[in-house]
């Protein structure tokens, strides 16, 4: 067994930092799919999305809305004003900041970031990657529990193993159980939202808050670079006026 001895050795050395890799890509989705159903700020600019829509749309059928889908977050940067300098997304942070004055309905970009690193098939890579090494480990004890009697009385295997086996295969387990409970979760997200969980691809979700996110990003940035911009022409003025 020394094929498997070498494996072992190798995948024991490696385990802790790989589980929690794979630990870690599990928990941006969770991170991500609660806080888009729980945080307050964010359900906040939602409203404000919908109060901008029904107005805009006045009185026609699609005025007074309850709600909106969820596709159409991508849409508030894509609608343009007449002149095609300003976006709608764009007009609403300048509201939120200068007519509103509430400034932390936007402080939810940084947490909006977590669907850029959503990747499932970076979980299921690295979790394959998981159980193959683990396999070797587990072809060891096997190999051990057959041939018990042949080993030399100074072989260390099995004090190699000890509760390594055990805990590895608990924290497989673990992560297997986590991975199948994305789909739910994210189910239930999807349902909360108002949709309909068969019609949605969980990637198709993510793209929707990751683009929400960038194009969030790219507006407050652009409002920022236009105050700086005011506040140095103000200086200018000033200057010359003394």
């Amino acid at each position: 067994g020394y094929k498997e001895r070498l494996e072992s050795i190798l995948f024991k050395s490696n385990y802790s930092k790989k589980s929690v890799e794979t630990l870690q890509l599990i928990d941006y989705f969770f991170k991500g799919f609660d806080f888009v159903k729980t945080n307050e700020h964010f359900h906040k600019l939602l409203e404000i999305f919908l109060a901008v829509g029904n107005y805009m749309n006045g009185t026609t059928a699609k005025g007074g809305a309850f709600g909106f889908k969820l596709a159409s977050l991508q849409k508030f940067a894509d609608t343009k004003s007449k002149d095609n300098k300003l976006s709608l997304l764009q007009y609403i942070v300048n509201f939120i900041m200068d007519d509103l004055k509430k400034p932390e309905y936007l402080d939810i970009i940084p947490f909006l970031q977590l669907f850029e690193k959503m990747q499932m098939i970076a979980i299921t890579e690295s979790f394959n990657s998981l159980k193959k090494s683990f396999a070797s480990v587990q072809n060891l004890k096997k190999k051990i529990e057959e041939k018990k009697d042949e080993l030399e009385e100074d072989d260390k295997t099995e004090e190699f193993l000890g509760g390594f086996y055990e805990h590895a295969n608990k924290t497989i387990n673990f992560i297997e159980e986590k991975i199948n409970n994305i789909d739910q979760k994210f189910k239930d997200i999807v349902k909360f939202f108002g949709e309909e969980p068969s019609k949605f691809d969980l990637n198709a979700f993510i793209t929707i808050f990751k683009n929400f996110y960038l194009n969030l990003f790219a507006a407050l940035k652009n409002y920022k670079e236009m105050k700086t911009k005011e506040e140095k022409l103000k200086e200018l003025k000033e200057k010359k006026k003394k």
